[in-house]
């Protein structure tokens, strides 16, 4: 709405619209971010399938994606499993792909911000908020 009230401009529109998405998609992450205990992490009890663990399995071997279907599975009931599946979802590879992912994301909302917005106190509000948004998104860092 508000980009509508500032232009009418159906290239500019467009261009808000995707911007929208893109943050949208970066407070979801945010909010999808695993919690430190596999045991709260809600996400986990309910099945939700999260980009997180969307990446995982679009990058798993076979046998691995059924196993972490499985778990999926056993994580709505058993809290051992949510356990084991939140660290199968925190293996070196999958933590990085997904790092990637969120990297590309907030880079593309804040290119795309610069391109639509003057310099100002709200740009720079929204680029904090994305940038927040994918270290919120990347979770608790790993024990080495």
């Amino acid at each position: 709405m508000a980009a509508r009230l500032a232009t009418g401009h159906p290239v500019h529109l467009r261009a808000w619209r995707t911007f929208g998405e893109l943050f949208g998609v970066m407070r979801q992450l945010a909010n999808d971010a695993p919690y430190q205990d596999a045991l709260l992490d809600a996400d986990l009890a309910n099945g939700t399938l999260t980009l997180l663990l969307a990446d995982a399995l679009e990058n798993a071997s076979p046998s691995e994606h059924r196993h972490l279907l499985h778990l999926r599975a056993r994580a709505r009931q058993e809290p051992h499993a949510r356990t084991e599946l939140r660290a199968a979802l925190r293996t070196a590879q999958t933590v990085g792909t997904y790092t990637d992912r969120i990297t590309a994301l907030r880079r593309q909302a804040c290119t795309l911000l610069d391109r639509l917005a003057p310099a100002s106190p709200y740009r720079d509000l929204l680029h904090s908020l994305l940038h927040t948004s994918a270290r919120q998104a990347l979770g608790p860092t790993p024990a080495p």
